[in-house]
């Protein structure tokens, strides 16, 4: 019985490991891809249309919380925040 747990142990422990290795790959992907002077063009225009310390819920002009539009800004922040977190990964954090 014991086999079967430690079996099942390595497939999980080569499964995270593939999985780790292909993050870093896709991370060194990000990095040439904003490394380039155009990439880091983009990168700032990113940065500035969305923000990670852009407010999520802001009123609207009836004075009320837009929920939809909260989870569309945070949709776009998820965005940036994944291509920020693939360059502090391969340590190119422009």
């Amino acid at each position: 019985m014991s086999e079967i747990f430690s079996d099942h142990e390595q497939r999980a422990e080569a499964a995270a490991a593939q999985r780790e290795q292909l993050s870093r790959e896709m991370a060194a992907c990000y990095a040439r891809t904003f490394s380039t002077a155009d990439g880091r063009r983009v990168l700032a225009d990113l940065r500035k249309k969305f923000g990670l310390q852009r407010l999520v819920f802001k009123t609207n002009p009836a004075g009320r919380y837009d929920y939809l539009d909260a989870a569309l800004r945070d949709g776009e922040r998820r965005v940036l925040s994944e291509i920020e977190g693939a360059l502090l990964l391969a340590g190119n954090a422009s």
